[in-house]
């Protein structure tokens, strides 16, 4: 037993998680994994950073539902033609600092470490949970709207 164990604070969540795998960069990018999504059949909600416009295309055509997403408010005219194009799936935009997620329900968490391409990837419901809640849905709320009727903001 360690002297000081970590506890759940406000400053985060004690986990041993059910698995865990840790991505180098060794040419396997958090990029690829979205050519899995199409594939599976659960809720998935995807917040893109550095992801191209078309990765992010491919798996839209892909699977156009079940689907969130929060883009960098720099894909604004992007998320705009998707929205129009594929009405059953969620996008918003955000100008904060966003970072590459894959949440993949009910317990499959894929997130950037550094943006050099390394990447971790999480199965356990409850660091699924603590990502939905803590990091997705927080920027969600922050992030815009983005709708085919929707004004297009210049901020």
């Amino acid at each position: 037993m360690r002297k000081y164990p970590w506890k759940d604070d406000v400053h985060g969540l004690r986990v041993v998680p059910e698995e865990i795998k840790l991505y180098h960069t060794s040419g396997h990018t958090i990029g690829m994994k979205l050519s899995q999504i199409a594939r599976m059949d659960s809720y998935v909600s995807i917040m893109a950073f550095g992801f191209s416009v078309e990765a992010l295309e491919g798996i839209i055509n892909k699977r156009p539902e079940r689907l969130d997403i929060i883009l960098h408010s720099s894909l604004q005219p992007h998320a705009i033609r998707w929205a129009k194009e594929y009405p059953t799936i969620s996008i918003r935009t955000s100008s904060g600092p966003l970072r590459n997620l894959i949440l993949i329900e009910p317990e499959t968490v894929y997130c950037d470490i550094e943006r050099g391409g390394e990447h971790i990837g999480i199965r356990d419901r409850r660091i699924f949970d603590h990502f939905h809640d803590h990091v997705f849905m927080s920027e969600w709320r922050r992030a815009q709207e983005v709708c085919p009727q929707c004004p297009v903001s210049t901020s």
